[in-house]
C-alpha cells in the first residue's frame, strides 16, 4: 500500500492511502469537508491536494488547482508520482485529511508551520493487520480462497494489494515464509525500510 511521508513538528509520519482517492485540504479557516472531489468555485479555492489511484493500473496520482505546488522541484497541476517524490505546497494553515475508504472520517495533521508544507510520496509499507474495510462486496482471500468480511482481521499485501485473512482461526497472511504470488515477506510487525532523512 502506497502511503505518504507527512512532515510534523518533531518526525515524519506515514499516512497509509486507502481506497481510491484522498484529499488534503487547508484550513485557513472554517471550510466544509468532502471526501468526495466536487469541481466547485468554493471547494477549488480550497482544494489543496487530491491523491488519486488508477483502477487499471494501481498509479496514485496528484491534481492541484495550486499553481504554487511542486513535486520533486517542478510546477505540476496533474501527474503521476513516483516513489520517493517531494511534494511541496505553500503551509495555510492546519491540514485536513479526508478518505474515500473511510466516509465521514476527518484526520486533522499537526504540521509545523514553516511556510512550506512537505510531504514525500512513498510505495514501500510494511504488511500491518487491520479490519477490513468493506462496505460493500467482500474481498476473496488470496490465499485460501474463502470469502473476507466487512471489520474482519485481515492483511492487505504492500506490493499486489491482495487480501488475506490473519487472525488466530485463520492465519492465511502468516501462513508460509512469503506470499506465493509476488515473494512478498510476511513477516508482521516490520517497520518502514526507508524513511526521510531530512
Amino acid at each position: 500500500m502506497s502511503h505518504l511521508w507527512l512532515k510534523g513538528k518533531r518526525r515524519w509520519f506515514a499516512k497509509p492511502l486507502r481506497g481510491q482517492h484522498v484529499t488534503l485540504w487547508r484550513l485557513p479557516g472554517y471550510i466544509r469537508t468532502n471526501p468526495t472531489l466536487s469541481w466547485d468555485r468554493g471547494l477549488m479555492d480550497r482544494l489543496a491536494l487530491h491523491f488519486r489511484r488508477s483502477l487499471k493500473t494501481g498509479a496514485w496520482s496528484l491534481m492541484t488547482l495550486d499553481t504554487r505546488v511542486l513535486v520533486s522541484g517542478a510546477q505540476v497541476s496533474c501527474c503521476v508520482l513516483k516513489d520517493r517524490d517531494l511534494i511541496e505546497a505553500p503551509d495555510e494553515g492546519p491540514v485536513l485529511c479526508a478518505e474515500e475508504a473511510q466516509p465521514g472520517v476527518e484526520l486533522r495533521l499537526e504540521i509545523p508551520r514553516s511556510g512550506i508544507i512537505k510531504i514525500l510520496f512513498a510505495i514501500e509499507s510494511p504488511p500491518r493487520i487491520e479490519l477490513f474495510p468493506g462496505p460493500g462486496e467482500p474481498a476473496i482471500c488470496a490465499r485460501c480462497g474463502s470469502f473476507i468480511g466487512q471489520d474482519d482481521p485481515a492483511v492487505e499485501c504492500p506490493r499486489c494489494d491482495a487480501w488475506h485473512h490473519q487472525s488466530t482461526e485463520e492465519p492465511c497472511w502468516i501462513a508460509c515464509p512469503t506470499y506465493t504470488r509476488c515473494d512478498q515477506a510476511t513477516e508482521l510487525n516490520v517497520d518502514y525500510e526507508w524513511r526521510p532523512k531530512y
